[in-house]
């Protein structure tokens, strides 16, 4: 062990071997560390040094791989082991099929590296703005008994106030801690439930060895005796990778769901939303854009992400999100063909702005473009559902949805909610609370803006008939709310009159 914090010495590092070659964090004048082998630093030494500015992981992050990698070679024998024991597939033919699947196993292990490292990356950005959110995850793990802050140098409360004060957020390497113990959480809770058991989550299980594999031996992959531990480990990094490590714990607290019901919306979001695709073409932009253009980009995915989950969250949970997956599914394509005609001008603005930022920042017209889009149809799971209430096509019910937002500026309102400060976590579940409000409200005016239209009448004329019906009293909300959106800044006491 080579590096210890200031407040650290020799004997506490117990490396007696290396005690001549020790420095502190606080003394390190690399930019930049990776750790080849574990415990070059302490945990306190590694957090002294981000603390400095340094950029660095963990030991235990940077060496993932290893432990991936055997995990994956594990679970492929194990899935061709009722076929070489049959004879289905010979001893010898087995070995050079294995050997075969040498690379793709190793991209596999890249791929995961680089999802979990850009996870910290993005929890990184917004350590400060969601202090609130990870202090409410150590204080939910250690009651839980999965983690003792102080063998893991995570700070105490007191701290992290302090840290709140001086705009600080937790580090990269505190972040670390976080994460890995997010994900055991989610898992332990998966495997507690029938979630690794819906028809839904089985592409994670198909998805996750070799396609030689999956292709030539599908039958013996599904009865893998290790599915459920595979699908519950697949939907943890999904969710803890893509939304966050307080994902799972914040978006329970704010829509009164369970963390597994989370998850399975995440998954659902993911497919509905067709993110995958657009992951790649975001990944394919390494060291052709400035890192964090390419950061500010994954960033926007997550929030749409973010959003369609809290929308399915915030639905009944009957039918339960399998059964609607495909019904969102279409509806959001039909929704991302027609959104340039169902959008209102404000709608249009803010995509239009944002699309300007991104291509601004280097990112390519076509990817800029695509995540900007991400605002818009992060909200089909609230349209269709509006739609098939009504008996009306999407498209009817989309315009409408955008325009009523448009002319009450609740979307601009929304977006100063989210931007807000919360440096108590219980400010962040009242804004929450608020911001759910906001949406069932707009759910019902485009319901009763539907229902009243006369049959087969344009959007644009149900408007008009919503807006003539609401008269004087429509009139005064609208004054109200837009005094509310265009005053310099938002705050909970607004938020909650809006």
């Amino acid at each position: 062990t080579y590096v210890r914090a200031a407040s650290e010495n020799d004997q506490d590092v117990g490396d007696r071997g290396n005690d001549a070659h020790r420095v502190t964090g606080r003394e390190l004048r690399a930019k930049v560390v990776g750790e080849g082998a574990n415990l070059a630093m302490t945990q306190r030494g590694r957090i002294e040094y981000a603390l400095r500015g340094g950029r660095l992981n963990t030991d235990f992050i940077d060496n993932s791989a290893g432990v991936n990698s055997s995990d994956q070679e594990v679970n492929i024998k194990i899935a061709l082991g009722a076929a070489t024991r049959s004879g289905r597939l010979p001893f010898e033919e087995r070995n050079r099929f294995l050997a075969g699947m040498t690379d793709a196993v190793a991209h596999a292990c890249l791929r995961n590296n680089y999802q979990q490292s850009l996870a910290l990356s993005l929890a990184e950005r917004r350590s400060a703005a969601d202090m609130g959110f990870n202090a409410r995850l150590i204080r939910a793990l250690a009651a839980r008994g999965l983690l003792e802050r102080r063998l893991e140098s995570l700070p105490s409360d007191l701290e992290l106030g302090e840290r709140q004060k001086a705009g600080q957020g937790l580090t990269r390497p505190e972040l670390a801690v976080l994460l890995s113990y997010a994900k055991i959480a989610l898992s332990l809770d998966l495997l507690a439930s029938r979630a690794p058991d819906e028809s839904m989550v089985e592409t994670l299980l198909v998805g996750y060895p070799p396609a030689a594999l999956a292709s030539a031996y599908r039958p013996d992959l599904l009865a893998h005796p290790l599915r459920r531990e595979i699908i519950a480990t697949g939907l943890t990094n999904l969710v803890v990778n893509r939304c966050g490590p307080s994902a799972a714990v914040r978006l329970a607290d704010e829509t009164g769901r369970s963390g597994v019901e989370v998850a399975l919306a995440v998954f659902a979001a993911r497919t509905v939303l067709d993110l995958p695709p657009l992951w790649e073409r975001i990944d394919a932009l390494d060291t052709k854009v400035a890192g964090a253009a390419q950061l500010e980009c994954y960033a926007r995915v997550q929030n749409a992400l973010v959003r369609a989950t809290t929308i399915l969250l915030r639905q009944p949970a009957d039918p339960p999100f399998g059964a609607r997956i495909e019904r969102l599914r279409t509806g959001t394509s039909e929704l991302g063909g027609s959104l340039a005609s169902v959008l209102s001008e404000g709608a249009q603005s803010s995509i239009a702005r944002d699309r300007r930022e991104l291509s601004a920042a280097g990112i390519p017209d076509d990817v800029a473009t695509d995540v900007a889009r991400l605002r818009a149809l992060a909200e089909a799971p609230a349209i269709i559902a509006g739609a098939d209430r009504c008996g009306v096509d999407v498209r009817a019910a989309a315009t409408l949805r955008f325009a009523i937002s448009d002319h009450l500026q609740l979307t601009a309102i929304a977006d100063k909610a989210q931007a807000l400060p919360a440096p108590d976590y219980y400010d962040r579940l009242a804004i929450a609370a608020a911001e759910a409000a906001l949406d069932e409200a707009l759910a019902g005016m485009t319901m009763s803006a539907l229902r009243s239209a006369s049959p087969g009448s344009e959007p644009k004329a149900a408007l008009a008939a919503w807006r003539a019906a609401g008269g004087d009293r429509l009139d005064g909300l609208s004054a109200r709310l837009a005094d509310i959106a265009s005053a310099s800044g938002l705050t909970v006491a607004r938020l909650t009159v809006a």
